[in-house]
């Protein structure tokens, strides 16, 4: 497929405690950071743990997780919120009919790729320090 305005009318990535189900933030479609090719890079982290150069002028959007982390500790009495656990989302609203490459297409959670092809996400996991490594665009 090859993504023309209209196939999707707004989508949009979002940090959700996973207990509480609480939205902390979103970052959607028209406020990202696109690279020369139209592609995009999002942090996700804890304000805290916010490499320097996860910053618009560096090419990289950023999405903060909760304070209170999975919100654990928030629904269940006596026991503690992990900091550092987040539910990400990712959202598609209003599809085309005739794009098939959208979330509300995918199966189960193991066809990501076959489903969304050129539009999958990826993701990896690495320390602040690593990734301010990557220094600015």
């Amino acid at each position: 497929d090859t993504f023309n305005v209209g196939d999707v009318r707004y989508w949009s990535f979002c940090t959700n405690e996973t207990y509480s189900q609480k939205v902390n933030d979103c970052v959607f479609d028209e406020q990202l950071t696109l690279d020369e090719d139209g592609y995009y890079t999002i942090v996700v982290s804890a304000e805290a743990d916010r490499p320097a150069n996860a910053t618009d002028e560096c090419g990289v959007s950023w999405l903060p997780i909760s304070a209170s982390g999975d919100g654990y500790g928030d629904m269940v009495e006596g026991k503690t919120n992990s900091g550092h656990d987040a539910l990400i989302l990712v959202r598609n609203m209003a599809p085309a009919a005739d794009f098939k490459s959208t979330i509300q297409n995918i199966p189960n959670h193991y066809s990501n790729a076959d489903t969304l092809g050129e539009y999958d996400t990826a993701y990896w996991s690495e320390s602040t320090a690593t990734f301010e490594e990557r220094g600015c665009n």
